[in-house]
């Protein structure tokens, strides 16, 4: 993503997060403008990174992305604010 994001001029800082450990430890170090998050995280999803992401920076966009997994995403996250979705599905 970020190759991409850059190749269309997009000039940003980007904090690379695996894990909920250093999911937090990034919040703890970097007031993001964006936070960017795969859905679906061995041990950590989306959704959770949502709900810590919402705790700290309240009003910091969070858009949820995932490429085809056979799963189906939740259909009515909670507290997770008016829902927008995309598709990969052509």
């Amino acid at each position: 993503m970020q190759y991409e994001l850059r190749k269309a001029g997009l000039d940003f800082h980007a904090q690379w997060a695996q894990d909920k450990r250093a999911f937090l430890q990034a919040l703890d170090r970097f007031a993001p403008d964006l936070i960017l998050s795969d859905y679906w995280l061995p041990g950590f999803d989306g959704m959770a990174a949502l709900a810590l992401a919402r705790g700290r920076f309240p009003d910091i966009p969070v858009i949820l992305v995932s490429g085809p997994s056979g799963r189906s995403w939740p259909s009515k996250p909670s507290n997770a604010g008016p829902p927008t979705t995309s598709s990969n599905k052509g």
